[in-house]
C-alpha cells in the first residue's frame, strides 16, 4: 500500500470518500478464476464443504447478475456458464 493506490473524493476542500485501488493486480480473466480464488481464500473449510453451491449461486451469481443488469450489460453469463468456468 502506498499513496498512489489511494483515491480521494473532495467536497468543499475536504475529503468525503476514499477508495483503495491496485491497477498492478488487475486483469481480464475467467469468472471461474475469481470464484475459485474467493473459495480458496475466504470461507472456512466447514462453509466451503457445506455451502459451496450456495456461495456460487446466491453470493456470487446473483450479485453479479444484479449489478450487470443495473448497468444495462447485455451479455450476462448464466449460472451454468459460471459453474462451467469454476469447474
Amino acid at each position: 500500500m502506498w499513496v498512489n493506490n489511494i483515491m480521494f473524493k473532495y467536497e468543499e476542500g475536504s475529503p468525503t470518500h476514499v477508495v483503495m485501488i491496485d491497477f498492478q493486480g488487475s486483469a481480464f480473466v475467467s469468472l471461474g478464476l475469481d470464484v475459485n480464488y474467493f473459495l480458496a481464500m475466504s470461507p472456512s473449510p466447514h462453509v466451503l464443504m457445506n455451502k459451496k453451491e450456495e456461495l456460487i449461486e446466491k453470493a456470487y451469481f446473483l450479485g453479479l447478475k444484479n449489478t450487470l443488469e443495473k448497468h444495462a450489460f447485455k451479455m450476462i453469463p448464466s449460472l451454468s456458464d459460471i459453474k462451467g468456468e469454476v469447474k
